[in-house]
């Protein structure tokens, strides 16, 4: 299973972030019954995320009825979780060993922290693995750099976030993303992040070349300028008539 956009839409996955058990079978309930086509399993924000043991993981993960995204994200990119060598390669060893996770999410930026035996193991698995790297606080300047850099990286698809400061800036990194998808010969994700990113969420991000959205459902939380579901899905549709 891939991580690749239809012909009229991208693939649209909404994220678990609970922290505990309760949490997650409520948002398991949501998006099971959802029209998303991958669930996102955030596992950096599980409470006691070092408590969990292979066994646990995965009754977690098979309680859920799509295609998983793991994503373990650091406090480094955004995330909730610490980086140790030993969590990160034990939560993805058993992603790989799961048949219900499909994907997931590594950064960039830890690449080279470890060890290289382990990730070409990932990289010969049947995992799709998305190579992110994320500007939380600033807007690169060298965008076709950082997504030739990417492209260049042992991972399926390439993800870029950026957080841009005007308007100016998600133009110019529309212009760039649907520039670059005609010379990576990779799947893109493409995101400005915010409220004045929005638009590379839904069909201008879409046309330049980005196959996924990230969508938002009922209580399941997410970061500003993420559209809910039903945005999503009515824009696609429009995007189809």
């Amino acid at each position: 299973m891939k991580i690749k956009a239809m012909q009229e839409r991208p693939l649209l996955i909404a994220s678990i972030t609970a922290a505990d058990l309760a949490t997650f079978n409520e948002q398991v309930v949501q998006v099971n019954m959802s029209a998303v086509d991958w669930v996102e399993w955030r596992i950096d924000q599980w409470q006691d995320v070092e408590r969990l043991t292979e066994a646990d993981f995965a009754m977690l993960v098979s309680k859920i009825s799509k295609p998983i995204l793991l994503t373990y994200r650091t406090q480094a990119e955004g995330g909730a979780g610490l980086f140790e060598v030993s969590r990160y390669m034990t939560l993805y060893t058993w992603a790989q060993r799961s048949p219900y996770v499909k994907a997931i999410d590594i950064e960039i930026a830890l690449l080279p922290r470890l060890p290289i035996k382990w990730v070409n193991s990932l990289v010969a698995s049947e995992l799709e693995l998305i190579g992110s790297c994320h500007f939380f606080s600033v807007m690169p300047v060298d965008l076709v750099q950082i997504w030739l850099a990417l492209a260049t990286e042992p991972v399926d698809v390439v993800k870029l976030a950026v957080m841009p400061q005007t308007s100016a800036d998600v133009t110019r990194f529309l212009a760039v993303m649907k520039l670059m998808r005609q010379v990576i010969n990779k799947p893109m994700i493409g995101i400005a992040m915010g409220r004045l990113g929005v638009s590379t969420r839904l069909k201008p991000g879409f046309l330049a070349g980005s196959q996924v959205t990230f969508v938002q459902i009922g209580s399941v939380t997410s970061k500003l300028g993420q559209p809910t579901l039903s945005e999503a899905v009515t824009a696609f549709a429009n995007l189809k008539k």
